[in-house]
């Protein structure tokens, strides 16, 4: 709908139209835009039909099932695949002749890709040299590294998918691509919540809300009671906390290839080229520190999301958009309660008067709410609190992110019957399969599906300063043992 396009108020809004008004003495948008387009979300009921109670559409699948290499419905899932092999779509035209994601998709056809299926690709919104790629989610074309993992886990797919093909001659095309799907989402449920989760939350909160995954056997993790959609709270505000740590610069394979991605926002045409490929990509991402999580965010999203300049066919430049402030607005769209009511919700300390707020926070950025929000604590919004909280002292985020969060991935872990680990799913992995499983980590995969790539740190989501992340030959990275799936 006609929203704030180009910057530009519209004099009769449509409902659902709520957009973010410039103040004159903004330092950067206020001469260059009079707003920020905002579109509220569609309306969902509550579980249960609870009618008191408005809640959003979530459009992904709400368990970590890797939904997005195969889709969050059938359309998409049918039509990334090439119902030959069991394998996943790919394409060749990057400068190293590599396989890439397939072209046809586009941010706004999303979720299916209707365009794609029905006339044809559509062409890249800031070039057109390139079609868009297209993955089980829309979002792959946001930004070069979501490109490359996408391409990473498609190339994964795939080489699984040969494997078990060559290991039973007599499988059919549905019979190895549900095989690959179900191994893929296992591996992507336990590099989760073996290597990144406890990084991320800290060894205490993993304990406190039993997230940890077993080392051997099977684990009784399946509660029928338990339900595991994704909260709303989680996926407004809590979850989007990601948006604190990238920096502007992205990271090639040579320091001399490094490139601002301000300029890049869908741009399909850079990681196909030789040296800025996945693989140079993937090792730039290696070496990347993340940015400190706080209440700092880099010009690229915080000002300039989504730029674009004038187009090659007298298309008008595009203004960019501030992710921080479409996060606020969208979290009273979806009427999240304020930052002291989910300290209440997580059983911690109140925030009621400013001296609680300055303990939470610290003394300088405490201040700096009080004036923003006129003393008025009980009106903080809990995505601007909760990226300014101390960190707890073994992760990286402050307490009620943290709450929320585990929260979130404990109900997704004990709510999903398909868990990798439970042995009461349908049809449960083999104690050989799983300790397969168990031995395989994210650097052999990256190993595995990266061209030039020799060596890789232990934890790729560590850097490699950090004690016993060493470097290792990636002969070293125990690759999966698909000889326990040979019938």
């Amino acid at each position: 709908m006609p929203c704030c396009d180009d910057g530009k108020l519209v004099v009769e809004p449509k409902n659902g139209c709520l957009p973010i008004i410039i103040p004159g003495n903004d330092p950067f948008y206020s001469d260059k835009v009079e707003c920020i387009r905002f579109v509220r979300s569609s309306p969902a009921m509550d579980i249960g039909l609870n009618y008191k109670e408005m809640q959003q559409i979530n459009q992904n699948t709400a368990f970590i099932d890797a939904s997005h290499v195969y889709g969050s419905n059938d359309i998409v899932a049918d039509y990334v695949r090439t119902k030959s092999g069991g394998r996943l779509k790919t394409s060749d035209n990057d400068d190293t002749g590599k396989p890439m994601p397939p072209f046809g998709g586009h941010l706004t056809d999303a979720p299916a890709c209707p365009k794609a299926i029905e006339d044809g690709a559509p062409k890249c919104p800031i070039t057109l040299e390139k079609d868009c790629f297209l993955a089980g989610d829309v979002r792959i074309d946001m930004v070069p590294g979501l490109i490359v993992i996408h391409t990473a886990f498609i190339r994964f797919h795939n080489i699984i998918a040969y494997q078990l093909s060559s290991f039973n001659t007599n499988w059919d095309d549905e019979t190895i691509y549900q095989e690959t799907r179900r191994i893929v989402g296992a591996l992507f449920q336990l590099i989760t919540y073996r290597d990144w989760l406890p990084i991320l939350l800290g060894d205490k909160v993993m304990n406190d809300y039993n997230l940890n995954v077993a080392s051997g056997g099977y684990s009784k993790t399946y509660n029928p009671v338990v339900i595991p959609t994704i909260r709303n709270v989680f996926a407004t505000a809590a979850f989007r906390f990601g948006h604190s740590l990238p920096g502007d610069i992205l990271k090639a394979a040579e320091k001399k290839d490094d490139f601002n991605q301000t300029f890049h926002f869908f741009d399909t045409c850079i990681i196909q080229k030789a040296k800025t490929s996945p693989s140079s990509m993937l090792k730039g991402l290696a070496r990347c520190p993340m940015e400190p999580f706080d209440t700092v965010v880099g010009s690229a999203l915080r000002d300039r999301l989504f730029e674009r300049p004038a187009g090659p066919e007298n298309d008008p430049p595009q203004p960019g958009l501030d992710l921080l402030s479409l996060n606020l607005m969208r979290g009273r769209d979806h009427g999240i309660p304020a930052y002291p009511k989910w300290r209440e919700f997580c059983g911690l300390p109140p925030v009621e008067k400013f001296k609680q707020l300055k303990k939470a926070m610290g003394k300088k950025i405490a201040k700096k709410f009080k004036k923003t929000y006129n003393g008025k604590i009980k009106d903080i919004d809990l995505f601007a609190a909760g990226l300014a909280e101390k960190p707890l002292p073994d992760g990286i985020l402050g307490p009620t992110f943290s709450c929320i969060i585990a929260l979130q991935f404990k109900w997704l872990k004990h709510g999903d019957r398909f868990w990798y680990e439970s042995k009461e799913q349908p049809k449960p992995f083999t104690p050989d399969q799983l300790r397969a499983l168990r031995q395989t980590s994210l650097a052999s995969i990256l190993c595995k599906v990266t061209e030039g790539l020799y060596k890789f740190q232990k934890n790729p989501f560590l850097t490699t300063d950090v004690p016993g992340n060493d470097v290792m030959d990636c002969s070293n990275h125990k690759f999966i043992d698909l000889s326990h799936w040979q019938e």
